[in-house]
């Protein structure tokens, strides 16, 4: 479980005034080890204000009302370790705020759901090194413009110490 109460102030350029919005949030994660080699996660949250923190579609405030914008989301995966340290992770995440919260200006992109779908292969090379490869697939839908879709592909390297 996890919270945050609070206030975001903003400080446009004049004339434009301060922004103060309402900040608040709740969060939930499980993990389920089925075996050794297998298992689940999942996340859940929801409250408003909350892109700062990776939420509503990275929108905190709506630039037309200056209220900030209420949200829901989360995601979920399976895992499996092939071998101890060769790993594959594949799941599905949401990020949807309330449409009626949105800006309705094309110019300022309002999105009102960001749906991710996502796989990846891991290496634990050693216990400081991992190297990894993730393809991902998101769809993402304004509230004043078309659709969007399109394929992503990542590489990591992680060096920990």
């Amino acid at each position: 479980m996890s919270g945050i109460v609070g206030q975001v102030r903003t400080t446009p350029l004049p004339p434009d005034p301060q922004v103060v919005a309402d900040v608040w949030g709740l969060g939930a994660d499980v993990r389920w080890r089925v075996s050794p080699m297998f298992g689940f996660a999942a996340e859940y949250h929801t409250g408003r204000g909350l892109g700062t923190y990776n939420g509503g579609i990275l929108q905190m405030v709506n630039v037309d009302t200056l209220n900030s914008i209420r949200t829901s989301g989360g995601w979920c995966e399976a895992y499996v370790y092939l071998t101890p340290c060769l790993h594959s992770h594949w799941g599905y995440g949401i990020d949807d705020p309330r449409d009626a919260d949105v800006t309705a200006d094309p110019l300022a992109l309002g999105r009102v759901q960001n749906d991710t779908y996502f796989a990846n292969l891991l290496w634990d090379a050693n216990k400081v090194c991992r190297v990894g490869f993730e393809f991902t697939w998101r769809e993402t839908i304004y509230r004043s413009l078309p659709e969007n879709s399109g394929a992503g592909f990542h590489s990591q390297v992680r060096w920990s110490f």
